[in-house]
């Protein structure tokens, strides 16, 4: 046997046995490989403006876990490069069925890079690629909070005990896939962050001050003065307070504390709005009023 196909037996010979052997390091070393690489490319997406390559659609095995994985290496990166974690975001709220197939809420992270304060100026083309207009509310929590799944189901006051106020919020999520909408499942919109890209936050109300229940909150919505819609502050899962708990449990999963001082948007109050050039008006029952104006 000559010496070229001895060593070709050798290797199919070894390469065998480490199949045989079950040992995925290799493969998981691969996987994780192509995950850094992508987590890179979301993140210069996302500074850029541009929009995201599906993460279903270039790794393998892409299950729940694997995309909340990947949304916190992708916020990792994102605070690497400057940003700063401000708080939490729910998303698909409403009644099921919910979109791409989701089956419950998604989480993702709010960044300091995505605050605007009420009455800014927002240019749409320089902010999203396919973005949408979320009215929200957001609870502003008081103190430090880590639960065990074993904590389930919480007390309502054990809940309303972690706010510490209550403010307007309107939350504009990016839903940019170069495959289009058509084309993802919901564990993109996991992978993307959950689509958080811009909020505007208004003035906060100490809880203690609210006098109405949180679930009662009535939110009017006005675009260049002439009203388009109305809402409640229940209308996220039902209730701020179901809201909070979700994420509470998210988090328990995942051994993450939720910190004093985190913006937690709750959801959005009735179906998105769409981005379209306008003077915005949010007018919230005891909270105030939220503003923007969305430029083209």
């Amino acid at each position: 046997m000559s010496s070229s196909i001895r060593l070709s037996v050798l290797l199919l010979s070894a390469l065998f046995v480490f199949a045989a052997c079950g040992d995925d390091d290799f493969v998981d070393d691969i996987f994780d490989g192509e995950m850094d690489e992508l987590v890179q490319t979301y993140a210069d997406r996302y500074e850029a403006n541009l929009s995201y390559p599906a993460a279903t659609t270039r790794l393998d095995d892409f299950d729940d876990e694997a995309a909340y994985d990947f949304q916190e290496e992708f916020v990792e990166e994102l605070v690497d490069r400057g940003d700063e974690v401000t708080g939490w975001k729910l998303g698909f709220t409403g009644d099921a069925p919910r979109p791409f197939g989701a089956p419950g809420p998604l989480f993702g992270r709010l960044l300091r890079s995505q605050s605007r304060a009420s009455g800014s100026t927002i240019d749409i083309s320089d902010t999203w690629v396919m973005g949408a207009v979320g009215v929200e509310v957001a609870l502003i929590i008081g103190r430090d909070a880590e639960f065990e799944l074993t904590d389930f189901p919480l007390s309502r006051e054990q809940v309303l005990n972690l706010v510490e106020g209550i403010a307007p919020l309107t939350e504009f999520p990016e839903l940019g896939f170069e495959e289009g909408l058509m084309g993802i499942n919901y564990r993109d919109l996991i992978a993307n962050n959950a689509g958080a890209k811009a909020y505007v936050l208004g003035e906060t109300t100490p809880l203690s001050e609210l006098q109405i229940d949180i679930d009662s909150i009535d939110v009017r919505i006005f675009r260049d003065d002439s009203l388009i819609g109305e809402s409640f502050s229940g209308d996220a899962l039902g209730s701020q307070v179901e809201a909070l708990e979700a994420l509470l449990r998210h988090l328990a999963e995942r051994d993450v504390t939720l910190r004093a001082g985190s913006i937690i948007a709750t959801g959005s109050l009735g179906g998105d709005l769409g981005l379209e050039p306008g003077e915005y008006r949010f007018e919230y029952e005891q909270l105030g009023t939220n503003t923007f104006t969305l430029v083209e």
